[in-house]
């Protein structure tokens, strides 16, 4: 809510990069079923 007061829409993800897991601290088992949906969470392309 933070950005969108800030007028920084444009800094809100909307998609999350397999990249991230370790930084999101993500429980594996719940990293496993976010991927194992398709669709559920969108995936940003790899840099």
């Amino acid at each position: 809510m933070k950005l969108v007061a800030e007028g920084r829409e444009d800094g809100i993800r909307t998609a999350i990069s397999l990249n991230d897991r370790q930084r999101l601290t993500i429980p594996d088992g719940m990293w496993q079923l976010m991927f194992s949906i398709p669709g559920w969470f969108p995936v940003a392309e790899e840099a």
